[in-house]
């Protein structure tokens, strides 16, 4: 019997306890769509199905008996996820990428009031564009993305942009929550919300002057100094 497989005494399964039968991740788990994921998801649809259809009753709870055993005998052949594959995906899933239009990138450096010295970090850089246009306004800028592939590509654009320099444009594979904050006086982020209120401590400790401007996503307890919209979507701005 799969470890920790329960007793037969532990019928009747129910909609009320199925899904301490049946464990099925949420949409938001960072390893939603793995094999693991997607077999636990599996086994909770088929046992839903079998309460919805086969009449309550011995028939009912010998096949969600026999529904768990294969599903927990499968579980047991797939590999289940190494701690550093799982470390990945929640980085990977405290940002997910998406690019920022370009109405939105102007209205970023437009917000960050950018002057000479100025040194631009980008948090969860992507395919580097809005580091691509601040060295484009003359600054050093700089990208931190945890995806190796598109830090090639921020790389492949700069060096096909950037001509005539203006300033500087470097990328770098490394994760946001370890990055050194105290190099720039511009951060701007793309980042969700928990990964805006993890970096909240930090940001509140820059040198005063520091611009930090976000899209969408704001920090809980932290009123922005400025606030403006494009198509709707906020992008917040805060001055330490």
């Amino acid at each position: 019997m799969p470890p920790g497989l329960p007793r037969r005494e532990n019928l009747p399964i129910t909609h009320a306890n199925v899904r301490e039968w049946f464990p099925s991740p949420r949409m938001e788990n960072a390893l939603a769509g793995d094999p693991w994921w997607q077999l636990q998801s599996l086994g909770l649809l088929c046992a839903l199905r079998l309460l919805a259809l086969v009449p309550a009753g011995a028939e009912q709870q010998q096949a969600l008996w026999e529904l768990r055993r294969c599903i927990d005998t499968a579980l047991l052949v797939v590999p289940e996820p190494t701690q550093e594959a799982i470390d990945q995906r929640v980085r990977q899933t405290l940002a997910p990428w998406a690019p920022s239009p370009p109405a939105v990138v102007t209205e970023i450096l437009r917000l960050a009031d950018i002057r000479s010295g100025d040194r631009l970090l980008d948090l969860g850089s992507g395919d580097g564009r809005i580091v691509i246009e601040a060295a484009l306004h003359g600054i050093e800028a700089r990208g931190i993305e945890i995806d190796a592939k598109l830090v090639q590509a921020a790389e492949d654009t700069a060096a096909v942009t950037l001509f005539p320099p203006g300033g500087s444009a470097t990328f770098y594979v490394h994760d946001i929550h370890e990055a050194d904050l105290t190099w720039p006086t511009i951060i701007t982020c793309y980042l969700l919300t928990s990964s805006m209120d993890a970096l909240y401590d930090r940001f509140r400790r820059l040198p005063r002057g520091t611009r930090i401007i976000s899209h969408a996503f704001q920090m809980a307890g932290w009123i922005p100094d400025r606030v403006v919209r494009v198509d709707g979507v906020p992008i917040y701005c805060w001055v330490v």
